[in-house]
């Protein structure tokens, strides 16, 4: 497979972003969140361009980029339920 560009990732991504909008506008729950879904694996490739499998990729973009504000929507959950 021929190596992607960054413009190339970009637009993949802003399309991708686009479609889950226009998906949720129509409210198409199930179709925006299967898109979404797609985002790390997408994200992934181009982060990790040497790592051969999807799975680790997957895994550590999501890490390296959702880990941190999970847990702080965590925290502020906790805090808005206990008042």
């Amino acid at each position: 497979m021929d190596e992607i560009t960054w413009n190339e990732v970009i637009c993949l991504i802003d399309r991708i972003v686009h479609e889950i909008r226009m998906a949720l506008s129509h409210e198409l729950h199930l179709s925006a969140l299967a898109l979404a879904l797609t985002l790390p694996d997408t994200c992934g490739k181009a982060e990790y361009p040497n790592e051969d499998y999807n799975g680790v990729r997957y895994k550590n973009w999501c890490k390296d980029t959702l880990e941190d504000k999970v847990k702080r929507l965590m925290r502020e959950d906790i805090k808005a339920a206990n008042f």
